[in-house]
């Protein structure tokens, strides 16, 4: 029981100051706040946290990851009241948490689909659903790409893979 009130204490941590529905259009962002993570890097590293977590059950990953896409959504979309806009928005976000969760793409596609401001959509639901498939069925294509005979991670460090020791024997004098 306290490990799962640490991870609450963290996802509440990490989605707080992005549930407080101020439009991005509306604000200023100061200079110092300029370099902070997109609103989908932001929901990726949450949904990861959460993903990644050992002391949680399946269950309650679920109720985590559909809270973090619901304010996400909520929090990007502010008081926008134009239905394309607020589709768009959600469609990017739902395919950027699949991506980074896929297992949980019918949670996500639920979440999504049960916010009011998706719900008034006509047509939102299926389009969310595709998005949400879509994006499940290209997560899955990487890592069967990355398990298949031959296949391998990126070794560019960029993308989380390590040039080997040629990095180390750069700075090294051959004889």
């Amino acid at each position: 029981m306290p490990r799962n009130t640490i991870a609450l204490l963290v996802l509440i941590i990490t989605v707080a100051p992005f549930s407080r529905g101020a439009s991005a259009e509306t604000q200023t962002v100061p200079t110092s706040q300029q370099n902070t993570p997109s609103p989908a890097a932001t929901l990726v590293i949450q949904i990861k946290t959460i993903t990644n977590s050992l002391a949680l059950s399946a269950e309650t990953k679920s109720k985590y990851i559909t809270d973090a896409v619901q304010s996400a959504i909520l929090t990007e979309i502010g008081d926008n009241k134009d239905p394309a806009q607020t589709l768009t928005v959600a469609l990017e976000l739902a395919a950027v948490a699949t991506k980074a969760a896929p297992e949980f793409a019918k949670v996500i596609a639920v979440a999504i689909s049960s916010l009011p401001a998706i719900a008034s959509i006509e047509g939102a639901k299926g389009q969310v659903l595709a998005t949400v498939e879509a994006a499940a069925k290209a997560a899955r294509d990487v890592e069967v790409a990355y398990a298949a005979p031959g296949g391998s991670r990126p070794t560019n460090p960029e993308f989380g893979g390590s040039n080997g020791p040629e990095v180390l024997t750069v700075s090294r004098a051959h004889p």
